[in-house]
């Protein structure tokens, strides 16, 4: 290469960095909205602020109350059926007698529980189903709030409490009962059509509306995808970076 030709090169690169220079409004003007657009998208649509997938993580929140969770909304049940079935039920004991006082319903929870996920005990009718569902519910969100300081709004639990309701009409009432015991392919289906509603937008919106607090400081936990944000940032950057580059190096062609 000569002389000459360094010359030009050293030319082109020092006005490509002034063109750099220029423009460096526009490309940090890029750059943020790529970030504000990413943030909007994690807050709103994708990963809403309070998440329950970060719950699951949360210091302070014992497995049984993980596998419970993770079992009844997330419900590998219909994948691993009999695994997943004993980790649940063993999960919803613990848990009530953790938070209950009164052995009668400890006792017939737990009966319940085990009728609800193995199908073993044919002696329940829907009233003290439905009955044992909804102090179910008192119990487990007393004992949360109580043990962790972990809210759930009233439309959440509602949606849990439709869901478990559900399960046990389709039970008790005979549409997958045979003498005692589940007929294993109409569990398995009819788990995996529970898992699609759960998975919802809709049912996954309730799932943002609990107020997740840190144990330690009580302040709010406010959960952002932030790797989803930086690496649009990135991406805008280099996107506008880019673009400016293209320009002037298309206006040098040109000019030669």
């Amino acid at each position: 290469m000569s002389e000459q030709q360094d010359y030009e090169l050293e030319i082109d690169i020092i006005e490509w960095l002034r063109e750099i220079k220029s423009h460096i409004a526009v490309i940090i003007a890029t750059t943020l909205l790529f970030g504000l657009a990413a943030g909007v998208y994690v807050l709103k649509i994708k990963e809403p602020v309070y998440s329950y997938s970060k719950f699951l993580n949360c210091p302070g929140v014992s497995e049984a109350t993980k596998l419970t969770y993770v079992n009844l909304f997330k419900n590998d049940i219909g994948v691993q059926k009999q695994d997943a079935n004993a980790k649940a039920a063993l999960a919803m004991v613990e848990l009530v007698k953790s938070g209950s006082e009164s052995k009668d319903i400890k006792e017939k929870y737990t009966s319940l529980i085990r009728f609800q996920f193995e199908g073993n005990n044919p002696g329940y009718v829907k009233e003290y189903a439905n009955q044992y569902v909804t102090q179910s519910m008192k119990v487990l969100n007393d004992y949360i709030e109580e043990q962790y300081e972990i809210n759930f709004s009233k439309e959440y639990l509602d949606t849990v409490r439709k869901e478990i309701t559900r399960i046990n009409d389709v039970i008790i009432n005979g549409s997958m009962y045979n003498e005692g015991a589940l007929p294993e392919k109409s569990a398995v289906n009819y788990l995996a059509r529970l898992k699609e509603r759960l998975e919802t937008k809709e049912i996954n919106k309730s799932f943002s509306k609990a107020v997740i607090t840190d144990s330690q400081n009580n302040n709010a936990r406010i959960v952002v995808n932030k790797s989803l944000i930086w690496k649009s940032v990135v991406l805008g950057f280099f996107l506008s970076f880019a673009f400016v580059s293209c320009k002037y190096f298309a206006k040098v062609v040109s000019r030669k």
